[in-house]
Parts: structure tokens; sequence; C-alpha cells
């Protein structure tokens, strides 16, 4: 190894160098926008809801008539005409007067609190007796409260989930300005390796870290467009590499960033012009043997070739990236915590990942324990359903501490 580093002088680096990525943007249809990131922020164009409406099937009213309606002495009103879905209301609710309303229909004017319907009786066509006290603003969102007018509602660098995507529909926006996905060519390099379909010769073994990364990749929000297995010889490597670059805007390469006689990765990025390779090594386990270049601004980063050190050194390396190409400070991994179900050992001087899975006791609480494995192995991944990270300079973790699980 040439310069072994930790995560966070690995993650320095990186910024240092790539905080500017040139950055493009688009505007897309809103459904489009589904797990993209924004680009400019999203402001509502009106209030929402528009007008003051009723959370249920019920009778509004001056809820200060209410006071004391009970069953044995209830609450009575003359009914004015009921209000209609989609249509405007012309009566103002006045003294010892109720209108029904239904779930999601316009609150009259005057009216200020809604009795359920379950506790009114019909009296005759013209009167109703109500059965139960509300309150001031009972069972009413009130006009604006959701949403003001010309509010922010998600700021740049947010990416849009399936509910974000409902409250920009209902400030009444039909397009969103998203950045473009980066675009991201992915490699495996091996004389050993064959794709899915190829059959197997003798020393030979099946490509696992493109699939795996690169459905990694999709899933945090690049593009990938290309992914290809590479013989070990350095004129293919470079070749390969510098067409990619002429079509993505990062490439990632897994395999030969160790330091074997085949192992061309980080001399093929200094090859590529530029600073060339700034990082080679990471204290991090599983996944020691990573490397970060430079080439005149454009980023290159080799993946050890392992299945399991290849995706979890992805995960956070990629998911930097994600960051500095979005401007955005999010963390991708959605996280709990569970209980430790067994002492966990950490790799003496580096960062530890290790793959959980996690099991939910009778009490409500979480459980995980280790997957038994070794990183060569993409089973301690499939039948993983987290991670957890041990800092560096940390033994372990005992048997029963609460701890931060990232899940997969």
């Amino acid at each position: 190894m040439l310069r072994v580093v930790t995560i966070d002088e690995a993650s320095r680096e990186l910024e240092e160098r790539f905080s500017n990525l040139p950055l493009t943007t688009e505007t897309v249809p809103l459904l489009e926008g589904f797990g993209r990131y924004l680009a400019a922020p999203v402001i509502s164009h009106g209030a929402v809801p528009p007008f003051s409406r009723s959370t249920k099937d019920g009778y509004a009213v001056r809820a200060v008539e209410t006071a004391g309606a009970g069953e044995t002495m209830p609450a009575l009103f003359a009914l004015l005409p009921a209000v209609e879905m989609g249509k405007g209301y012309d009566h103002e609710i006045g003294p010892g007067q109720a209108a029904y309303v239904p779930t999601g229909g316009m609150i009259p004017p005057g009216a200020d609190g809604v009795v359920m319907i379950e506790y009114s009786e019909d009296l005759n066509v013209n009167e109703i007796a109500l059965s139960r006290p509300c309150a001031l603003g009972e069972n009413i969102i009130f006009q604006g409260q959701d949403m003001k007018q010309d509010q922010e509602i998600l700021s740049s660098g947010h990416r849009l989930t399936a509910s974000d995507l409902g409250a920009v529909a209902a400030c009444g926006n039909d397009t969103v300005v998203v950045y473009k996905r980066p675009r991201l060519a992915l490699f495996s390099s091996g004389d050993e390796l064959r794709l899915t379909g190829e059959e197997l010769g003798p020393g030979c073994i099946r490509d696992i870290n493109t699939v795996t990364v690169a459905a990694e990749a999709v899933k945090m929000g690049f593009d990938v467009v290309k992914t290809a297995i590479l013989k070990d010889d350095p004129g293919v490597f470079l070749s390969a590499l510098e067409e990619a670059r002429e079509e993505a805007d990062i490439i990632i390469v897994s395999g030969g960033s160790s330091a074997g006689k085949k192992d061309y990765t980080s001399s093929t990025f200094d090859a590529m012009g530029g600073e060339g390779t700034f990082v080679h090594g990471i204290a991090f386990n599983p996944g020691k043997p990573t490397i970060l270049a430079n080439c005149d601004g454009f980023p290159l980063v080799g993946l050890p070739g392992h299945p399991v050190s290849a995706w979890m050194v992805f995960r956070i390396i990629g998911a930097a990236f994600i960051r500095l190409f979005h401007r955005t400070g999010e963390s991708l991994a959605p996280q709990i915590e569970a209980s430790l179900g067994e002492n966990l050992h950490a790799a003496p001087g580096r960062d530890t990942f290790k793959p959980v899975m996690i099991t939910k006791q009778p009490g409500g609480e979480y459980e995980a324990r280790p997957v038994p494995g070794d990183s060569g192995m993409i089973t301690l991944l499939s039948q993983a359903q987290g991670y957890i990270h041990i800092p560096r300079g940390t033994e372990g973790i005992i048997k029963g501490t609460l701890c931060r699980v990232y899940l997969l």
C-alpha cells in the first residue's frame, strides 16, 4: 500500500478535490422526480388546504354553543343546507345554527368546530340534537394550516420520497427541478471472472461485483451507463477507462486494487493524467485495499475484489460521492437501534463494519447478531439486514450493548 488513511481523512481528501464537481439540472414531471435530488427548493403556490376543511363527517357549529352538551341534555341547532363536496357554500353559521359537512368538505363561514355525526340525532328535517361538546377547531384543518402560500416546502439537495411528491402536488407543482443523475461506469477486473451466463472453466468464477455494486449505485441515485469485465492487461485497462471517461462522470473498478503483480488499477489511474492516485489504502475492515484517484477533476475509485469488501466500501465511498454530486449532507442509510446478541470484535487500527442479522424480540426491541463468514462470501451480505460500524481504536462491542444498525 502506498499510503493508508482513515475514513475521516479519506472523506476530507475527497471533499478537497471534488467539492466543485460540475452539476447539471433538469426539469422533470412530478412522478419522474421520485428518488431524485432537488436542485431548487419547492415553493407552495398557494395555501394548503385552500379552504378550511372538515376531517370528519359531522355538523359544523360555533364550538362555544356546544358547551355542556350531553346525552341527557343535548344542544339543539337549527339546520342550514348541507355542504356539498366540490362546491362553495353561500350560508354563514349564525347563533343556534349548524350545517352537515362531509369529510373533506368546506367549513361554512362562522363555524369553528365540527361535532362528529355519531353524536347527533335528527329531530326533524330542520333541527338536530348534538350530545357532545366540541372544542374550538376540533375536527377542522384550517386554511393554510398545512402549508402557507410562498412557503418553502422542500430544500435544494433533498431526495424526493413518495410522500414528498404528495406535498409537491398539494402545493400546485406538476414538475420539479432536479440534478441529473451522475453517470457511473463500473468495471470488474480479473482474468478469472466470467459473466453470469458464461460457462465456467478451470479456475474461473462468476462476476458478482458489477451486479451488487451496480444495484447499490442505482439505489443511491447513480445512472449506471456501463459495466464490463476487464482482463489483467495494462493496455486493455487503460483503453477501457479512457473510453468510459467520455460517457461517465465517475469510474469505479473492483479488483486489482492491492499490490500483486497483476494489480493494475492504481498504475492505470496514474496513467490517465492529473494527480492520479492520492489514497491507496483505507483503514477499513473489510476493504483496506481501496484506491482514490483524481484525473484532472475526474474521480476514479478502486474497490477491493472480495464481494463483501467491494460492496461495503462502495456503500461508504459511493454515498460520499452522491453527497458531492448533489450538494447534500443527507445520510442515505436508514438506521435503527438494536441490542447486540453476542460479543463483537473489531480489526485493530481500523474502522470495522460488521454485517448483522436483525430479529425482533418479544418485547418489541431489536437484536443484532453478526453474520458468520468471510469477505469473499456473498452470502455474508445476502443473509444480512444491516451492518454495525465499530470506530477505529475500539477493541469491540460487548454483548447486550445498544448499537446503531445501518439498514441495507
